[in-house]
């Protein structure tokens, strides 16, 4: 990732059924502005049939991760 700056991710989980064989995907957009310094992690998950994306930032030196908030992607309080 840059330095700094805007940055978009798009997951894209593939779907399927097994009774009606059919396929499909959904996707999850995020959008959100880097800072010098810092390193980012993306989690993404299935539970339960829900499909999640989570983005979390921390400093370079070994600071503790933050979770970035869906609306603005900026680190939660």
């Amino acid at each position: 990732m840059p330095a700094s700056g805007r940055c978009y991710l798009n997951f894209v989980f593939s779907t399927s059924t097994l009774l009606a064989s059919a396929q499909g995907a959904t996707s999850f957009d995020r959008y959100f502005t880097t800072r010098p310094g810092y390193e980012y992690v993306a989690e993404a998950s299935y539970v339960d049939g829900i499909y999640n994306v989570i983005l979390k930032e921390k400093k370079g030196d070994g600071g503790q991760l933050r979770e970035l908030d869906d609306g603005a992607c900026t680190p939660k309080p």
